[in-house]
């Protein structure tokens, strides 16, 4: 028996995300992260996991967000998403 299958195109993949580093200040913080193909990044963040705020990030693999604006001396929860140049998001 003969079978077959196609391969998935690389944009129709999942980014996988890595690499994340967190620099905070008094009323601000830094999310860094890489991705293994090109994508467009995004950190929703905010005093709850409801969020609140986004910060995008341009094209590539190599990912930073400035969050401004922060109060001081309050945890903030963030979240890191990756967008394949395919729409897939992980």
């Amino acid at each position: 028996d003969l079978h077959s299958f196609p391969t998935r195109r690389s944009s129709d993949l999942a980014p996988q995300i890595g690499n994340v580093s967190l620099t905070v200040g008094n009323s601000s913080a830094v999310v860094s992260w890489s991705t293994d193909l090109t994508a467009t990044g995004r950190v929703n963040y905010g005093v709850s996991t409801e969020y609140g705020g986004s910060v995008t990030t341009s094209s590539g693999t190599s990912h930073t967000a400035n969050l401004s604006g922060l109060a001081a001396s309050t945890t903030y929860h963030y979240q890191i998403l990756a967008t394949s140049e395919g729409g897939t998001t992980s």
